[in-house]
């Protein structure tokens, strides 16, 4: 690069570019924004106090940062103006076959203002892909708010003449080429201190190019012979051999040759910029991972669903095949009943884990008795485990207290869950140990500690990590002998740190595996008023009790009904919570044994009709038992149903043998 001859005493380019350079630089903008054309979005370069306080954000919406912005500087009758300038949708139109686009507003106090696009890619047709936005005031008293902003977003800040090749120093904070000294007025050769930067400092692979760009030559075709109103761009440079970032920005005045530029270190916004791109995609691989161990589970759910469905279907196929044949006809019952049960237990999980995910589980706080549940998990996994052989040895089951207060139904499902993996995963002939203890009561609280041992195929390192995880299967495969959802863990795992306690576990492949749950439970301290519970439980009978049966739904109600007379009741029906009060009302005190009271039902629901019946003005109003029977089988639904007056919750489908036991408990009582 070669330095320009001048035909001017440096004294008289002083003088000039100063009156020059006064007048032009009271035009700078205001505020910068790059924008996505396509996608509708901006980030800010800069932006004035000025500006700032208008801003919707630093990056965002381009509409509504924009609209922000000439909301509040123009006056209202250049408001629809201003608003259609800014309209992206036609911009492609507006700037072919130019770079540069404006608009002139009156701004509300700083006078005439103007707005600009200017082209700063293109695609291969031509349109513009990036622009820049950038709002200008054209009041000479701006010129002190000008220089503030300049110094805010810059390190160094010079002003050029192009046509004389001089410069002026605005602001100097950092690195001092050879030519430049902290003077912040001082003037100099612009090309011969430009090529001493670069010569000593800028990457040596990139000294060309940015010689080339930003060189007087370079600015003199960009400004005054192409006419460009901005040029930015980036460059490395080295310091003591480490490589920074560095951006210039050129700004055209006027147009008699008056640029202003600014040099910032922009290894912290590079750096910001790729974070933002690693969390991106982490996200997005975050995102592909989730979608694709969903996909595989909705693909594994469609075989693990259609498998039972397959059972029902083809066992009733077979009964109607052989109406004449008792054992055939058990037979099929029998699969039938077993094909249901896995299929509930395949519904359940995914329900249970939306429940979980969606963070709307609800933990009951309830009396119970251990031991009740200890002995329902047993009777629901021993029929599996005896037909494999596999035994179930209680190690060490001393408990003190088992009658506890906290939520039974989610505790038998950490326990189900781990159980029911042990006789899955282990060998035929295997052996599964079971340890429940208590540490030291204290306070009323007691911490219980189950302990579960296999000797089943166990679990390789690598899925160890990820036992936890939804969805995860080590046997994944539709072909697989060990079907499932693999919500199992991940469900048990989020019950225990909702209740608490922890969850850990050991496993060798092809030896075993032992899981350890801790978790804190109350004392039942009115544990003496239930003593006779489980003697009770076993003469359970409904014989010549009157119930009444609320259910909106012709085959569950055809289904309750003959389920219970068969237990020898009588039952009186209603068809919705309306009906139920009105049938309840119409009967003699003492009438009903109890309520059996579904919950979703037209005209009023069971919540409101058990309000209702219990707001009545008679002797049995409070105290008839009113058993809510219905397919609301969380224990938040629970808790609501007890909430509305309601004494008992039993699931559907229903568990005949349960549901006698709770009437005969609740009649009794009453």
């Amino acid at each position: 690069m070669t330095e320009p001859t001048t035909t001017a005493t440096e004294d008289e380019l002083r003088e000039e570019g100063l009156h020059r350079a006064y007048t032009a630089i009271a035009q700078i903008y205001l505020s910068m924004h790059r924008v996505d054309v396509a996608r509708g979005t901006y980030e800010t370069i800069k932006a004035t106090d000025a500006i700032r306080r208008f801003e919707a954000d630093r990056s965002g919406n381009f509409a509504v940062n924009s609209e922000s912005i000439v909301r509040g500087l123009a006056e209202e009758e250049s408001y629809q103006n201003a608003m259609e300038f800014l309209d992206l949708s036609t911009i492609a139109d507006r700037m072919a076959g130019s770079d540069h686009i404006s608009t002139q507003f009156t701004g509300k106090v700083a006078g005439n203002c103007k707005l600009h696009f200017i082209k700063e890619d293109t695609d291969a047709a031509g349109k513009p892909l990036h622009v820049i936005f950038a709002v200008e005031v054209a009041d000479a008293d701006k010129l002190s708010q000008v220089f503030d902003v300049l110094a805010r977003n810059f390190q160094n800040v010079f002003w050029i003449d192009l046509v004389g090749g001089m410069a002026k120093v605005l602001k100097l904070d950092g690195y001092i080429t050879k030519g430049l000294d902290r003077n912040d007025h001082q003037y100099f050769p612009y090309p011969t201190v430009l090529n001493n930067y670069i010569d000593d400092r800028v990457h040596p692979d990139e000294r060309e190019a940015l010689c080339d760009a930003i060189g007087i030559e370079g600015l003199r075709e960009a400004f005054l012979e192409q006419g460009k109103s901005e040029l930015v761009g980036n460059y490395r440079i080295l310091v003591d051999g480490e490589v920074h970032n560095f951006q210039y920005n050129y700004f055209k005045m006027d147009d008699e040759g008056f640029v202003v530029c600014g040099f910032q270190n922009i290894d912290a916004i590079i750096e910001e910029t790729l974070a933002k791109e690693r969390e991106l995609i982490e996200a997005r691989d975050e995102a592909d991972r989730a979608n694709n161990a969903k996909t595989e589970f909705l693909l594994r759910m469609s075989h693990d669903i259609r498998t039972p469905l397959n059972g029902i279907v083809g066992m009733l196929d077979i009964a109607d095949r052989f109406p004449d044949d008792p054992a055939r006809q058990a037979d099929c019952r029998e699969k039938i009943r077993e094909s249901s049960k896995v299929l509930l237990e395949l519904i359940n999980e995914v329900l249970d884990m939306n429940k979980l995910e969606s963070g709307e589980i609800v933990l009951e706080h309830v009396p119970f008795d251990l031991t009740d549940v200890a002995r329902d998990v047993y009777y629901a996994l021993a029929k599996q485990a005896e037909e494999r052989d596999i035994s179930i040895v209680q190690v060490d089951c001393a408990v003190p207290h088992a009658r506890l207060v906290g939520s039974p139904t989610h505790l038998k499902s950490v326990i189900m869950n781990i159980m029911s993996n042990a006789v899955k995963y282990n060998k035929d002939h295997g052996k599964i140990s079971i340890t429940c203890t208590e540490t030291e009561a204290a306070d009323g609280m007691v911490e219980l500690v189950f302990i579960c041992s296999d000797t089943g195929i166990g679990m390789s390192r690598e899925f160890q990590e990820h036992i936890f995880d939804p969805f995860a299967q080590e046997q994944a495969s539709p072909r697989t002998r060990y079907p499932g959802t693999g919500l199992g863990m991940s469900i048990t795992k989020s019950i225990v740190d909702k209740m608490g306690g922890t969850i850990e576990f050991s496993s060798a492949q092809g030896e075993g595996t032992t899981f350890t749950v801790r978790v804190p439970l109350e004392i039942d301290k009115s544990a003496c008023a239930a003593s006779a519970v489980d003697e009770a439980s076993e003469q359970a009978s409904i014989d010549k009790m009157t119930l009444l049966l609320v259910e909106d739904n012709d085959l569950n109600l055809e289904i309750a009904q003959f389920l219970l007379e068969e237990e020898g009741a009588k039952v009186e029906v209603a068809r919705d919570g309306q009906e139920a009060v009105d049938v309840f009302t119409a009967n003699e005190p003492g009438h009903f044994d109890a309520i059996l009271m579904d919950i979703m039902m037209p005209v009023m629901d069971g919540y409101d009709a058990a309000r209702a019946i219990r707001a009545l003005a008679r002797e049995d109003a409070a105290s008839v038992p009113i058993i809510a029977m219905t397919a609301n089988a969380f224990a938040e639904d629970k808790l609501r149903a007890r909430e509305a007056g309601m004494d008992e919750h039993v699931a559907k489908p229903l568990d005949i043998d349960l549901l006698v036991q709770t009437i005969d408990r609740l009649a009794g009582r009453k």
